[in-house]
């Protein structure tokens, strides 16, 4: 996982830009960015934006999305992935990371977010292509777009002091590379700042994802239930026994797993509790 990218100077121009045009489309009842204000914002970005089709002759062999979308649990997540017709395409008929790639906008950063994004069907075209001789790979392209989002997420993300609008969601779709990489079409949605709440504990996501150690309360010891069906599936998987503790009183291990009989029995904290058993039974 990566560390948050680190501050680039020219976030606060860009976070500048942005408030004022948030500012202006409020003043005028809106709380979507019009044609004029995506062109002003995505300048600020240095994105090159060129409104409506390609010219005649120059249809792009490759449309791409990019988005960014303001969610509760993580924030703003990035994403890219198939634009224009192949963007409508429901995401169910591919493996995961061949349509799209997601990543929580504070733990990537642009080059990482580009690393991601080469495992998309999208990317094997622009690989096609220049492997015909159509083009360079456009990874120079790809990092400065990425690089450029990540700082409007940055700047419009709920918490940003003394922020009056924060970012909603920013669609670029569809993208096309060429000589140059051009947004032929935007949408921008921003609000007010949500109520304050907790900060979230972005440090205890690493943990959620790769835990150091695992309990599970609701294994049978006797039985193949819900809770022995996860245990056996994480041992599968190739997770060690030694960092698997299961809470069950009366048992000194299960599948070669140690028991202890409570909570309390732990000999320090865990990265990850599974409890695997009936509402009724969890308190």
């Amino acid at each position: 996982m990566q560390e948050p990218s680190k501050a680039d100077p020219r976030d606060a121009s860009l976070n500048a830009a942005a408030i004022a045009l948030f500012g202006q489309a409020a003043a005028a009842g809106r709380e979507q960015l019009n044609a004029a204000e995506l062109g002003a914002l995505l300048k600020a970005m240095a994105i090159g934006f060129q409104e409506g089709a390609a010219p005649a002759g120059e249809s792009a062999a490759v449309d791409l999305r990019i988005s960014l979308n303001n969610t509760r649990e993580f924030g703003m997540v990035l994403s890219a992935g198939f634009g224009g017709l192949d963007g409508e395409l429901d995401e169910a008929n591919f493996r995961k990371d061949r349509a799209s790639v997601y990543a929580a906008a504070e733990l990537t950063d642009a080059a990482d977010f580009l690393a991601l994004f080469r495992r998309t069907l999208v990317y094997q075209k622009f690989s096609s292509l220049a492997k015909r001789g159509r083009g360079p790979l456009p990874d120079a392209q790809l990092k400065a777009c990425f690089e450029r989002v990540l700082a409007l997420a940055r700047c419009g993300a709920p918490g940003n002091p003394g922020a009056a609008f924060v970012l909603r969601a920013l669609e670029l779709d569809p993208v096309q590379i060429g000589t140059e990489l051009s947004v032929r079409a935007a949408r921008c949605e921003f609000g007010a700042p949500p109520a304050g709440r907790l900060p979230r504990p972005i440090d205890k996501i690493d943990k959620l994802i790769h835990p150091g150690s695992i309990g599970i309360i609701g294994v049978s010891a006797t039985g193949m239930n819900f809770g022995r069906i996860i245990l056996r599936n994480l041992m599968v998987s190739g997770y060690s026994k030694e960092h698997l503790t299961i809470i069950r009183p009366g048992e000194k291990e299960i599948d070669g797993v140690r028991c202890v009989d409570s909570l309390k029995s732990l000999d320090g904290k865990l990265d990850l509790l599974i409890v695997a058993v009936a509402a009724s039974a969890v308190y």
